[in-house]
């Protein structure tokens, strides 16, 4: 016993000795590894445009001549960390730049500065894409279709964020869904890319996304001197990336962020102010003939054979047919000479004014630069007579902050709201009426004046008078007694007719770059819409009171709608130089969440005249409606792309996608991209290096998806009548 306690013993003091030896050992390590970095020092710096002062993403940046370097990130800048004290020289690198070497001191334990201010080549091949990649790298590199539209290049500044895509793009279609002011402009990459038309629908809209945030509608809401540049990508290929959103292409905006004048301190204030005329451009020609049958002195005759001298004339008798019958008679005939003749188009149509103020403040101190600016733009429309059309006001602030070397902070917000009272008077009403009818003339009997009501009973009629028309009188509902079709100006000038859109868009998004070659990246965005719709049309009315149709009593009905879309992820990103190879790779994961509430409520027939309120409607015509749906989303997706002398270019996608919106049974779907490149342009038996100086041979081969409607995958039923009936089947397989 007492030999194995001594053994024991020694032992112990033997551990224990040795384990005093660990913490004496992490000392002397940690001792070397500080008098180690105090022998060295940083180098970092901004990479930028000689000329115009924008950053330069992806610039290869060589210490001393080594075969291996580092790439600026997405802000330009760069860090090389273990740079021994003295002189080194820092090459940097770029496709469509003239390659430029400076001289650095590097201090012990101190910081260098080294910027580079990098001049474009005589070929300008560089702008540099970051859609549907790993990372940001020159158009000319990419193994598949992106275009870009940089707006410094466009002079003119359209009235509209949309403009700026009409007629850049091929591909690009851009239309309007109507003649108004403020409507939004249906986009349509390449052609339809599904049975369902209709952009109503978003069946066939392009995912879009602003400044990391993707949009829950169009992007009409932003003020179109705020856009920097677009990146479009029409394919399935180059969509990839994108996963489930992307069927119908992706288009990505970045907007302005005061980062001008090269990296350098500045403080500019900018004011615009436009204004204009908006004017019919061409004319509308409408029908100046009629199918009617004319007697021997050019009159019109009626089916009895009586002359006509008044087709307005509700109890008159109809007009004869020239040919007999609709299948044989031809509108070719001339209109009597006693007949006055209007032109609708022209008679309603009126100029009308364009207002637009648009002001900027933007700088940059020392590592911060900032951009903040607001918009208050009106537009009349052709009918300032009865609107006051579409206004929008909107404030937006960028903001980006290098809290320390090597972690950058960007914060993007918007916020914008429209109105519009545009009633849309159609052209296609306008051309049920006759050009002998008299469109802005007002009905005597609805008048208050004495006089007005004398001419009412010249014409047998009862006079009706009401506080809601003009006091000579409303339009006639029906004015043309043929067309039986309602005068279109009537509703214009009598009811209300209000749309409000209120948006906020904010994101934030946070960099880390620990080493020179890899960065983590965190991203959280938020779009909300609030939408409002209110139709009133007063009480007290007649409809029709040439025909002595009862006066109506007036209605109201209101929709009202919010959406709230809420995006985060996480990506870290790997760029590494190996000589002559350069890779890109990067890994995401992405949450998405959508909440959509609707209302809609209408009444007829107010209680008590002068109250526009639902609860001062019967309750027995209260019709109301309501939705309510959440959506969510989750994905990943690990990227790749690498270039080996700049002419060997290969990237690879793969993506999965969870969405509720897809069946029970297909909750996650995979997708994937193949892209390779080559250009032989660079090989030194190139034949035609002063005639072709760029050939570059693609293909890609990937897939993209498109999102179920909510329902389409539930069984549905309807309910009316009293009675339930299948609605749809739903789908349990749908993805």
């Amino acid at each position: 016993m007492s030999g194995m306690k001594q053994n024991n013993s020694r032992r112990f003091r033997e551990w224990r000795r040795k384990a005093l030896l660990i913490p004496v050992a992490g000392l002397v390590c940690l001792l070397a590894v500080q008098n180690a970095a105090a022998q060295t020092g940083t180098i970092t710096g901004l990479v930028t445009d000689a000329a115009s002062g924008q950053i330069l993403e992806s610039a290869l940046v060589k210490l001393d001549g080594a075969e291996g370097g580092v790439l600026t990130n997405t802000s330009g800048r760069y860090i090389i960390p273990g740079v021994s004290t003295g002189s080194h020289q820092v090459t940097f690198t770029l496709l469509g730049y003239e390659e430029l070497t400076i001289e650095v001191s590097v201090t012990a334990g101190g910081t260098a500065q080294g910027d580079g201010q990098m001049i474009v080549t005589a070929l300008r091949v560089q702008d540099v894409v970051v859609t549907g990649m790993a990372r940001g790298i020159p158009r000319v590199k990419l193994p598949f279709t992106v275009d870009k539209v940089d707006i410094a290049a466009l002079p003119v500044p359209p009235v509209s964020a949309e403009g700026w895509l009409q007629g850049k793009v091929a591909g690009v279609k851009v239309q309007s869904s109507s003649g108004n002011p403020g409507s939004s402009s249906e986009i349509m990459l390449r052609g339809a890319t599904s049975l369902w038309g209709g952009n109503s629908s978003t069946r066939q809209a392009p995912l879009i996304i602003v400044d990391n945030v993707i949009t829950t509608s169009s992007f009409d809401d932003i003020a179109a001197l705020d856009i920097e540049s677009f990146e479009i990508i029409k394919g399935a290929a180059g969509a990839s990336m994108y996963g489930s959103r992307a069927a119908n292409g992706v288009i990505q905006i970045f907007t302005k962020r005061g980062t001008g004048f090269g990296g350098r301190d500045y403080n500019r204030i900018t004011y615009r102010n436009e204004t204009g005329v908006d004017q019919q451009v061409g004319s509308i020609p409408l029908s100046q003939n009629h199918p009617w049958e004319l007697d021997s002195e050019g009159q019109l005759v009626s089916v009895n054979g009586n002359r006509i001298t008044n087709l307005s004339d509700p109890d008159g008798e109809n007009p004869a047919l020239n040919g007999g019958s609709v299948h044989t008679s031809f509108v070719d005939g001339a209109w009597p000479s006693n007949f006055q003749l209007y032109d609708h188009v022209d008679r309603i149509f009126q100029d009308g004014w364009l207002l637009s103020n648009y002001g900027v403040l933007e700088g940059r101190d020392g590592g911060t630069n900032y951009r903040t600016s607001f918009e208050h733009h009106r537009d009349m429309g052709f009918f300032p007579q009865y609107f006051d059309g579409f206004g929008r006001k909107g404030f937006r602030m960028n903001l980006d902050n290098q809290v320390r070397e090597g972690l950058t902070v960007n914060f993007s917000s918007q916020y914008s709201q429209n109105e519009n009272d545009l009633y849309n008077v159609s052209i296609y009403g306008l051309t049920f009426m006759g050009p002998y009818v008299d469109l802005l003339a007002r009905d005597p009997c609805t008048s208050v004046l004495d006089a007005n009501r004398q001419s009412c009973m010249d014409l047998g009629r009862t006079p009706n008078p009401s506080d809601v028309c003009p006091e000579d009188g409303c339009y006639y509902y029906e004015p043309d007694a043929l067309a039986q079709a309602s005068n279109p100006l009537y509703f214009a000038e009598l009811g209300d007719y209000i749309t409000r859109n209120q948006d906020i868009k904010a994101a934030v998004n946070s960099r880390w770059n620990p080493t020179s070659w890899l960065d983590l990246e965190a991203v959280f965005g938020v779009d909300r819409n609030a939408y409002h719709y209110q139709r009133l049309f007063p009480e007290g009315i007649a409809y029709n009171y040439e025909d002595e149709d009862v006066p109506s009593t007036g209605y109201m009905d209101k929709r009202q709608s919010h959406r709230q879309s809420v995006n985060s992820e996480v990506t870290v990103s790997v760029s590494r130089a190996f000589g002559d190879l350069n890779t890109r790779t990067r890994a995401r994961y992405l949450q998405r969440t959508q909440d959509y509430d609707y209302f809609y409520a209408r009444g007829d027939d107010f209680v008590a005249a002068g109250v526009p309120r639902l609860n001062n409607t019967d309750p027995e015509t209260h019709r109301v409606n309501s939705n309510q749906n959440t959506t969510r989303e989750e994905g990943y997706f690990l990227i790749t792309g690498l270039d080996y002398q700049g002419k060997y270019i290969f990237d690879g996608v793969v993506r999965q996608d969870g969405s509720s919106l897809f069946g029970a049974a297909q909750r996650w779907q995979t997708y994937y991209r193949t892209s390779l490149a080559y250009r032989p342009s660079l090989e030194a038996w190139w034949p035609l290096p002063d005639q072709i100086n760029e050939f570059k041979l693609h293909w890609s081969r990937g897939t993209a998806g498109r999102r179920p409607q909510f329902a389409n995958q539930y069984e549905t039923y309807s309910v009316g009548s009293g009675t339930i009936s299948q609605a749809a089947q739903g789908n349990k397989q749908l993805r």
